[in-house]
């Protein structure tokens, strides 16, 4: 049995038009500059921008008073309920992005990512952030179908947003179309081999 002492709850809408139109441009700007050599410098500097977009959907920055003294050291202050209604009041005034914007962009993504993994079960055997590595055997459709999902889901947000679908899938320097949110078949690996997140290793069949 449990007993709820506090409870809270995001609105279910769109982010601003404005922002989701800023995050757009960055990623169409990536994807233009992506492999050409000359425009490398570009390109890094608008993955960053793009990649900190996602930094500003989770900076909190209602936290708890933490001072140093030389003498005692380190030391935090929670903040009461009234503190933290108050701050919550005046970032409602001044702030941009709320941090719940981001809390709900990753549980998006890990069920995206759970689900498929769920689906080709055995055959996984690397996963991470939006990525699944898998062996010869697994069911192509479960792919297809996810990806068909996205598609009509950009497409519906697109009509309603009334954004241009070109926005959501600009082309890459070989005329490409790269959407947003597909799952990409990004080679075939000879040998694959992981300790864990963020550490593994691959020998490509071209070599």
């Amino acid at each position: 049995e449990y007993e709820f002492i506090e409870c809270y709850y995001s609105v279910l809408r769109y982010l601003p038009k404005q922002f989701i139109d800023f995050v757009l441009d960055k990623y169409v700007l990536k994807t233009k500059y992506k492999g050409v050599e000359e425009m490398k410098t570009e390109y890094n500097r608008q993955k960053s921008m793009f990649n900190a977009l996602y930094g500003m959907s989770v900076t909190n920055n209602i936290r708890d008073e933490v001072t140093f003294d030389n003498t005692v050291g380190w030391t935090e202050t929670p903040l009461t309920n009234e503190e933290i209604v108050k701050k919550l009041q005046d970032e409602e005034k001044i702030g941009f992005l709320s941090f719940s914007t981001g809390v709900w962009v990753t549980a998006y993504a890990r069920w995206n990512l759970l689900t498929n993994i769920m689906k080709l079960d055995n055959h996984v055997v690397y996963a991470d952030t939006d990525s699944i590595k898998v062996v010869d055997g697994y069911d192509k459709n479960v792919i297809t179908e996810y990806n068909d999902k996205v598609k009509k889901r950009i497409e519906f947000v697109s009509n309603i947003l009334k954004i241009p679908i070109s926005k959501y899938a600009p082309k890459d320097i070989k005329g490409k179309e790269r959407m947003l949110g597909l799952f990409d078949d990004d080679g075939h690996y000879e040998e694959f081999i992981t300790q864990g997140a963020k550490k593994y290793a691959y020998k490509d069949k071209k070599y």
